[in-house]
């Protein structure tokens, strides 16, 4: 995970704890004094938990205009949204939210 990748609000793993990234934790992942940090693996649970819906017949998890394509042989992390490829962690998934929409997309983790 680079620091370019966050945004202050992203959630986050610190030593296995989730936490979301503030002005710090950024400047920390930036300078390498930190290792401790690892973006969390985007999961069907999560995606249900942010308000996605499944739709069988098409096989996506839809949100809005955001519809991810899942091939569950493959398993979860074969995800693809509007376009983008391989969306594989959380952060990603709430940054391209927020570029979608201009609000945050937040749940309890």
């Amino acid at each position: 995970m680079k620091a370019n990748e966050l945004r202050i609000g992203n959630y986050i793993l610190n030593d296995g704890v989730v936490v979301k990234a503030d002005g710090r934790t950024i400047f920390d992942i930036w300078s390498g004094t930190s290792k401790k940090y690892e973006p969390i693996p985007l999961t069907e649970e999560l995606l249900i938990k942010f308000g996605f819906e499944y739709d069988p017949d098409y096989v996506v998890y839809e949100l809005g205009d955001f519809h991810f394509e899942c091939d569950k042989t493959r398993g979860i992390t074969e995800l693809y949204i509007n376009g983008f490829e391989h969306i594989k962690h959380v952060h990603q998934l709430q940054n391209l939210y927020f570029i979608g929409y201009g609000k945050e997309l937040a749940i309890t983790i």
